[in-house]
């Protein structure tokens, strides 16, 4: 990714290719800092064997991280913590059946409504509105079936979609349909450690919002994806500061202002969406960090979320994405090097990433010239000891009283949690 090799140059280190991938079970990587940007398209495994990473790497990935990036996975998962905590506190993301599976569900909905209600229909793992559009009717819906290999067979099965019940009433900006992709940053699962970037991409659709029937297939109304709409018509009527189809976070919170509404209101349920988002995956994320990733050092994880605004600005999370573009278009480059570039930097900054002991070693003379003067300790690379996942058995007790003390007074960990005055110390900076 051209902004992340720039900013690392810029701060002195070596950017050098690697294969991460490797078909050799017993091929490790030992040391460095890894920026992966490959993405899963249409995986229901991680590709990468996180079990080969030693503790001296840094990687931005965890495990499992597919539970909230796979769109079938994500509803899966949303609706689990719907059921258990109900719609009341999980009411952000839209009804979503995944076909075939649920075929005859979205089927049987449809008819209840008469044909009248919107869907859009998306592929559980692309991106860039690749394959989504909106319908009324499951006659509309687009089926592919296409030979698969299953054990030495070869079996004619039908490619899985999602089917997502369409948000109407989208908050308009001169008759525009937008949402906008906030920035988070995970840097631990346990205990949860959460950053929001304050700022980011709103994004406009390039033909103003309508429902007519004729309008359904016109995906310049209906997708707010770069991919999509810089092919569209040029538009006039954008508030000032767009580019192409893109705005920032800061100008629309300006815009509200203007208009007497307080973005720090909806700014607080954006966070509330963002946390408990995290949460609908993260038993199983502990689960797999906890078993394959070797030191609390390994993993963060840059995540976009695209969030939805109705007319009553209430967010919706429409998708999560675990590997947002950071990519620097020259028709909008102004105002992604605004938002991208001091946010990988401060991604960079806050994960910590240390030098590695071996380099340590080899180069501590010119590191302590250059960038620690007066520096008397014995190690300037990275002490794994800080980072070990094995607990004392002091540790441990310690961990338990406090555990049990918590739960006496409180209820379980994520039922305090759930209560508004639990969230803040999630989102809170290290």
């Amino acid at each position: 990714m051209p902004i992340v090799r720039d900013i690392v140059t810029h701060a002195g280190f070596k950017v050098v290719k690697g294969l991460l991938r490797s078909p050799e079970q017993n091929e490790t990587v030992a040391s460095g800092n890894i920026w992966d940007n490959l993405p899963l398209v249409e995986k229901s495994i991680d590709a990468i064997d996180f079990a080969r990473i030693m503790p001296a790497v840094k990687i931005n990935k965890f495990p499992a991280f597919m539970d909230l990036n796979r769109k079938d996975l994500l509803w899966k998962n949303f609706r689990r913590m719907q059921l258990l905590y109900g719609q009341e506190a999980f009411g952000f993301h839209p009804d979503t059946f995944y076909i075939p599976k649920e075929q005859k569900q979205l089927v049987e909905r449809m008819k209840r409504e008469n044909f009248e209600k919107v869907y859009i229909v998306k592929l559980p793992n692309n991106f860039c509105g690749i394959g989504a559009c909106v319908v009324k009717h499951p006659s509309k819906i687009p089926r592919k079936k296409k030979v698969h290999q299953e054990r030495n067979k070869k079996v004619m099965k039908e490619d899985p979609i999602i089917v997502q019940k369409y948000l109407t009433n989208p908050y308009l900006i001169n008759g525009y349909k937008f949402d906008f992709r906030i920035y988070v940053l995970i840097t631990s699962i346990s205990p949860l450690r959460i950053y929001l970037y304050k700022d980011g991409l709103v994004r406009f659709a390039t033909e103003k919002f309508s429902l007519d029937e004729d309008d359904l297939d016109n995906t310049f109304i209906h997708l707010t994806n770069f991919t999509v709409n810089k092919r569209g018509d040029p538009v006039t009527d954008y508030p000032d500061g767009c580019q192409v189809n893109k705005w920032t976070i800061y100008e629309l919170w300006n815009y509200f202002k203007e208009r007497g509404k307080d973005p720090k209101v909806f700014w607080e349920e954006v966070k509330d969406v963002v946390i408990k988002t995290v949460l609908c995956g993260h038993e199983k994320i502990s689960k797999e960090v906890e078993n394959k990733s070797k030191s609390f050092y390994n993993n963060f994880n840059l995540l976009g979320l695209d969030i939805f605004i109705d007319d009553q600005m209430k967010p919706y999370l429409l998708e999560v994405n675990t590997i947002p573009s950071l990519f620097i278009n020259n028709i909008s480059k102004e105002i992604d090097m605004r938002i991208k570039a001091p946010l990988v930097s401060e991604v960079l900054n806050i994960c910590g990433h240390h030098i590695s002991s071996s380099g340590g070693v080899k180069y501590k003379q010119d590191i302590v010239d250059s960038h620690l003067p007066g520096y008397l300790q014995k190690n300037v690379g990275l002490d794994h000891r800080l980072y070990v996942k094995t607990l004392r058995p002091e540790e441990t007790k310690k961990q338990e009283c406090f555990l049990n003390r918590f739960t006496k007074h409180q209820g379980t960990p994520m039922e305090a949690i759930l209560k508004e005055d639990g969230l803040p110390s999630l989102y809170q900076a290290e």
